[in-house]
């Protein structure tokens, strides 16, 4: 419940930010994003980045990283691997925490196959 308030009160204040004619940079953006997952709520999160890309932010793995784990967390497999790939056509630096988040859920999925293939990739960049 106090989370929520929190990130509720944080967005309020982002908003007057951005009324006020600035616009916050991906240092700030990083901590709204973590908050809205750690409240739960991975759709408003998914949103968020949805809206921050098309307002032409350039998000960084920080960013993509507290998201993936976020949807593996919610066994949202599927929506993080095309969140990975949505980073790498963005020309993100990906990392092996975003990789091993994705291929341990895949694992939890009992898809090891997939899992395998995610693997090599990883080590082919």
């Amino acid at each position: 419940m106090f989370g929520r308030l929190v990130t509720g009160f944080t967005f309020s204040i982002f908003g007057k930010i951005f009324k006020m004619g600035y616009y916050p940079g991906i240092i700030t953006l990083n901590p709204l994003m973590k908050g809205l997952c750690l409240d739960g709520r991975i759709n408003e999160a998914k949103w968020f980045h949805v809206k921050l890309v098309a307002q032409g932010y350039e998000l960084n793995h920080l960013t993509y990283g507290t998201l993936i784990n976020a949807l593996c967390k919610r066994r949202e497999t599927g929506a993080a691997i095309q969140l990975l790939r949505q980073a790498e056509r963005e020309n993100v630096s990906l990392n092996v925490v975003m990789y091993n988040t994705i291929i341990e859920s895949l694992c939890k999925e009992n898809r090891v196959t997939d899992a395998f293939d995610l693997y090599n990739k990883m080590v082919l960049k």
